[in-house]
């Protein structure tokens, strides 16, 4: 069996505005999402300058540094169900949702 057709992707990636070209998704077609794919968004043009329906997404991330803030500086939304212990051996700390999910009482 060809093993390349087994390969299956947990996400589809968007990006809300391209601003080299200008690009906005206006009428994104989320009915064209597969079922059980993540829809993951880069809304770091839109950040503070144009709303984003963050319900559209299960991640949404945005580079702070786009339009303001330290550079280095990136915000995601992440849907609760999402945050679970399937998670790849070895995955980097700052990867691993977990690691920011069990801290979150530790900023105090």
């Amino acid at each position: 069996m060809n093993h390349a057709t087994m390969i299956s992707f947990r996400s589809f990636h968007t990006m809300h505005v391209l601003t080299p070209q200008g690009f906005e998704f206006r009428n994104f077609p989320y009915s064209a999402v597969p079922d059980g794919q993540w829809l993951v968004c880069d809304a770091s043009a839109s950040l503070g300058s144009r709303s984003v329906d963050i319900s559209k997404y299960d991640v949404v991330y945005c580079a702070a540094h786009k339009n303001f803030s330290t550079s280095g500086v990136c915000y995601m939304i992440i849907k609760k169900e999402l945050i679970n212990d399937d998670v790849l051996p070895h995955t980097p700390s700052m990867c691993n949702w977990n690691t920011f999910q069990a801290s979150a009482g530790d900023l105090d």
